[in-house]
């Protein structure tokens, strides 16, 4: 590495002297060197002797009595400093678990009174639905009882079984019997409407909305031809007539009524709505239940009558001499016929939807499927309780 001369100290300055020799130069350069060291060497021997002398003070300023009083202090200090930070902490941690405590509390007894508001607003609506519920049931209840009064007054203003279907179909149309099953019932109006060749464009019926009966002193009645005594809620007691005559009301309580017609010929009952009924024993042709509620339905004089009875009790209640003829309907059923109000017997060509061996026609017109009895065998029972039915070849009877 070549060294410029120009840099060095004033003190190296002989070594750019061209006069001297060079091993005097290396001598005199060896010396400087060496006494350079020495001062150097000196300087670090002082400086470690005045750092040793510092050393030294401190050790005996720290050891002294007030330093060690003040570090004692210092010490305890400090100590309290950390045993105040520490309660402190452990006040807060207090604090801060009593207000946790007192949060929650007060969180339990919100939810609790949360609870407590929904179950009651639970068991209010519950008890509105109910309500509404038993509401809505009573109103149908009153609706069915209701269509079950209008067809029972309406079909009784005619015996004619072909103004009855007439008369049912109108209602049926009308919506007046929606709560009832109103597509059977339509079915049954339009079979008994094919099956007499009535007129299937149906008006208003001549009888809809006409009185039961009209308003009559008991003297103007022929009590042979009553068939049956209805108490009223009106003041009126409803008289039934055969059919071919009408209906009608008499101011006369029922009672009164009974004696002039012969209560021994009459049989108590009810109808449907609770009321009262007392049905001529003699007059009766047949009885079958009801189709469209629990109950029975007679043939009465040529008309039809609901009454509440279940058909058995009817039948011995009504005690008929000769007894009645009992065959089974379509449905596996028992129905009881009067031998003496049956017109024919014929097999079940199709005449009747139902599920039937024989038919059974009576005088009034009205008819009755036999299912489990063939037309022998019909013929043969009815004839034991009273029926005329001939045998000639030409006659399907």
């Amino acid at each position: 590495m070549r060294v410029d001369m120009a840099q060095l100290p004033k003190e190296f300055d002989f070594l750019t002297d061209p006069s001297l020799d060079p091993e005097i130069k290396k001598t005199l350069l060896a010396g400087l060197l060496e006494e350079k060291r020495h001062a150097r060497d000196n300087d670090l021997k002082v400086m470690e002797a005045q750092a040793s002398q510092a050393l030294e003070k401190k050790k005996l300023w720290h050891n002294t009595p007030l330093m060690l009083a003040l570090v004692g202090t210092i010490s305890v200090l400090a100590n309290g400093l950390v045993a105040y930070v520490q309660a402190g902490r452990t006040t807060s941690d207090t604090i801060t678990l009593k207000q946790l405590e007192a949060q929650l509390k007060e969180s339990e007894e919100r939810s609790k009174g949360d609870r407590e508001r929904q179950l009651s607003e639970l068991k209010q609506q519950m008890g509105q639905e109910t309500s509404e519920a038993e509401a809505r049931r009573a109103a149908t209840k009153e609706e069915r009882v209701f269509a079950f009064q209008i067809i029972e007054r309406e079909l009784g203003k005619t015996g004619d079984s072909a103004s009855r279907a007439q008369v049912l179909l109108f209602l049926v149309r009308a919506g007046i019997l929606n709560s009832l099953n109103r597509p059977e019932l339509e079915k049954m109006a339009r079979v008994d409407i094919e099956r007499s060749g009535g007129n299937k464009e149906i008006g208003i019926p001549p009888t809809l909305g006409r009185p039961l009966g009209r308003v009559v002193s008991p003297e103007s009645i022929n009590f042979e031809k009553v068939i049956a005594i209805l108490e009223s809620d009106t003041g009126y007691t409803e008289v039934r007539i055969a059919a071919g005559e009408d209906d009608v009301s008499i101011r006369e309580p029922a009672e009164t009524l009974l004696r002039l017609a012969g209560v021994a010929q009459f049989a108590k009952f009810s109808v449907p709505n609770g009321r009262s009924i007392w049905v001529k024993s003699a007059a009766v042709d047949l009885i079958r239940n009801e189709v469209l509620r629990e109950g029975t339905e007679l043939v009465l004089g040529g008309k039809n009558q609901g009454l509440r009875e279940d058909p058995k009790t009817v039948v011995d209640r009504l005690n008929v001499t000769p007894p009645l003829a009992k065959l089974t309907n379509g449905v596996a059923e028992p129905f009881w016929v009067r031998g003496s109000a049956v017109a024919s017997i014929s097999e079940n060509r199709g005449f009747l939807n139902v599920n039937a061996r024989s038919i059974v026609m009576l005088t009034s017109g009205q008819v009755q499927g036999a299912k489990e009895e063939d037309v022998s065998t019909a013929r043969a029972i009815i004839n034991a309780h009273g029926g005329r039915i001939g045998l000639a070849a030409d006659d399907r009877r």
